[in-house]
């Protein structure tokens, strides 16, 4: 059974991406080029990603017109609407690789760099082919210089320990030193991009007459969603032995909300849902009838779980490509709709061997339930929004009143979602 599942849920992701082919090439949204003479030209820009953006811009003067590529060395900046905007940027030397980084298969000497503050100081970002984001500077029109943290594991009394160094700290200092009021904020500063931003937001404004612009502060994007999709599960029964029960493949569906916090790294998202569900377990089984064990008693466990569940994940989102895969860790709490659909019910046989008894018995179950939830997924841009393609698994603890009478639920869910905005 779970065999078909990958199956389905490969058919279905191939069948998106098939359905999207245009989309799978391009993502245009729209945006400006600055030509090097100074002259702007409003259209859209093809989104791809931080290491795509930072060495091409693929324009467009609207959505029936060509496309035209164009490299650092033919732009003097770009950018979105509303969003990230890039300059092109001159590397002395190329972009070597950072003490503690990994190492770089290029070394290009002109880059489109994401510009984080500007005004006097300006802070640019730039994603390697590691997807690690790195940070360079440039006073006036001084050269752009790269600022860098060492990490490194180091034996320390036959114990292998993480050492920091900061190399940045004495370079902006001494960058900052007709700053005095910002010099105490490099003495813990670790290089982080908020961090960074406010320190060149405080040089900026140090000065009378000097300002500070965030060239892309971040907020807070809120996206509302629609999920659905199927899922099967098992849980356990202890009915004076182990017995272990199945559930059928069952439509699982309901809404989310998808909330970039502008505190976060980009990367991170928390994604709260509300799903409605209802499991059927079922299982039959044999034990012995009382003391006169030569009798058998026949038992049909028929579990209903019919729940609501809400739950809270935290979401990493690779950075590059326009499919762009994720993974999300949480917990999820459980609220039981009907507590009165667990039942056994039970044929014994009479005394004698000849004609048999039914009964059947409930067993209390618990109005909430709570547990933990992990999945793997994919995000393809779709219209105003995204599709999301994902693999899901959740266990819930005791969903009996009596401790360990019916253990969790485990599920297995492949779902198929849609977010508003981007």
């Amino acid at each position: 059974m779970f065999k078909q599942y990958i199956t389905l849920f490969s058919f279905l992701l191939l069948s998106v991406v098939a359905a999207h082919p245009a989309q799978a090439q391009r993502n245009f949204r729209p945006g400006y080029i600055v030509r090097p003479a100074g002259d702007s030209l409003r259209g859209e820009i093809d989104v791809r990603g931080q290491q795509r953006m930072g060495l091409l811009c693929v324009f467009r003067a609207n959505a029936g017109a060509a496309t035209t590529q164009y490299t650092p060395t033919e732009l003097k900046a770009y950018g979105l609407q509303s969003g990230a905007r890039y300059e092109a940027c001159q590397l002395p030397g190329g972009l070597t690789t950072a003490p503690g980084g990994a190492a770089l298969s290029s070394s290009p000497t002109m880059l489109f760099m994401q510009q984080l503050v500007q005004g006097k100081a300006k802070l640019y970002s730039y994603v390697d082919e590691g997807g690690n984001s790195r940070y360079f500077f440039r006073t006036t029109d001084g050269p752009v210089a790269e600022v860098v943290q060492i990490i490194q594991n180091v034996t320390v009394n036959d114990v292998l320990v993480q050492q920091k160094s900061y190399p940045f700290r004495q370079v902006l200092s001494k960058a900052f030193i007709d700053c005095p009021v910002v010099q105490p904020m490099l003495i813990k500063a670790e290089l982080k991009e908020s961090q960074l931003v406010a320190i060149f937001n405080r040089y900026n404004s140090c000065a009378p007459g000097q300002t500070s612009t965030v060239a892309t502060a971040r907020q807070t994007k809120v996206h509302f969603g629609l999920v659905a999709g199927v899922q099967s599960g098992t849980t356990t029964l202890d009915d004076e032995g182990k017995v272990d029960l199945k559930s059928g493949t069952r439509p699982v569906f309901g809404a989310a909300l998808l909330l970039n916090p502008a505190s976060f790294n980009e990367r991170l998202a928390l994604r709260i849902e509300l799903l409605y569900q209802k499991q059927l377990y079922e299982g039959q089984y044999q034990r012995n009838n009382g003391v006169v064990t030569t009798l058998s008693s026949s038992r049909n466990a028929q579990i209903a779980l019919q729940t609501v569940r809400v739950p809270l994940m935290l979401r990493y989102t690779l950075p590059n490509g326009l499919v762009r895969p994720y993974a999300q860790v949480g917990a999820e709490v459980s609220t039981l709709l009907d507590s009165h659909q667990a039942l056994i019910v039970e044929t014994n046989q009479k005394l004698g061997g000849v004609g048999t008894t039914t009964t059947s018995r409930e067993i209390e179950t618990r109005n909430f339930g709570f547990g933990a939830t992990g999945a793997l997924g994919v995000l393809i841009p779709a219209g105003p929004g995204s599709l999301q393609l994902e693999a899901r698994y959740n266990q819930l603890d005791s969903s009996s009143r009596a401790a360990n009478q019916l253990t969790g639920a485990q599920t297995i869910s492949f779902l198929l979602g849609y977010n508003l905005g981007r």
